[in-house]
C-alpha cells in the first residue's frame, strides 16, 4: 500500500522523512549500488524497531484492557503504520537494489532454422494454438486436423457436442426459475 507524502510527513522524523523521500521514484533512480544496501539495512533496522515496539505496546495494553488482542481504539495506530510504512520502503528498495546488482541479460542469437524434413509435412497440418489457451486445447491442437477436436471415436466427439448443447442451456432455465421463484415471493408479499 503505498504511502501518502503527507502522512508520512506527519508520522516519521525528520531522519525518517529523508529515508522516504530516497524511496521515491526520482529519489531511488540515482543511489549506487552501495547507497541502496544501506538504504536497505536501515530501513530494515528500523522496520523491525517499530514491528517490535508495536508488539511491546500490544502486549502492555493487553494488561491494561483486559482484552486478548490488546487493542484500545487507536492507541498503538501510529506506531503500526509507522512499521507498515517501512516494510513498504525496506519492498522498494529491495527491488532497486536487486536491478541495479542482476547480472546484465545475455543476448541469445536464434540459430538458422532448418528446412522443414518430410516425416513432418506427411503428418498433415497443425492447429495453431494461442499461449494462453487451456491445456486441452493445447493438447488438442498436436493432433491433425482432420481429426474432430482431438477425439479418439465418433462416439466421443458426439458425447462433447451433446454435453455442450446441455451447457448452453443451463443458464437461461436457471434464470427462467430464479425469476419464478421471486415472483412467487412477490406474491407472498403482498398478502
Amino acid at each position: 500500500m503505498p504511502t501518502e507524502r503527507t502522512t508520512a510527513r506527519k508520522l516519521l522524523s525528520s531522519a525518517e522523512f529523508e529515508l522516504f523521500e530516497a524511496s521515491r521514484r526520482d529519489g531511488i533512480c540515482v543511489l549506487s549500488a552501495a547507497e541502496l544496501k544501506r538504504k536497505v539495512e536501515r530501513t530494515r533496522r528500523l522496520r523491525d524497531k517499530y514491528r517490535d515496539l508495536y508488539k511491546r505496546q500490544r502486549l502492555a495494553m493487553r494488561e491494561l484492557t483486559g482484552t486478548k488482542r490488546g487493542n484500545s481504539g487507536a492507541a498503538n495506530a501510529r506506531t503500526k503504520e509507522k512499521a507498515a510504512i517501512f516494510q513498504d520502503l525496506l519492498t522498494r528498495f529491495q527491488i532497486r537494489y536487486d536491478r541495479v546488482t542482476a547480472p546484465p541479460k545475455r543476448v541469445v542469437k536464434k540459430a538458422p532454422r532448418k528446412a522443414a524434413n518430410k516425416a513432418s509435412a506427411a503428418r498433415g497440418p497443425r492447429r495453431i494454438v494461442s499461449p494462453k489457451a487451456p491445456a486441452s486445447t493445447a493438447a488438442a491442437a498436436g493432433a491433425p486436423i482432420g481429426n474432430a477436436a482431438g477425439f479418439m471415436s465418433p462416439r466421443a466427439s458426439l458425447a462433447e457436442t451433446r454435453l455442450r448443447a446441455h451447457k448452453s442451456r443451463g443458464v437461461p432455465i436457471n434464470a427462467h426459475i430464479r425469476a419464478q421463484g421471486r415472483r412467487n415471493q412477490a406474491k407472498r408479499d403482498r398478502r
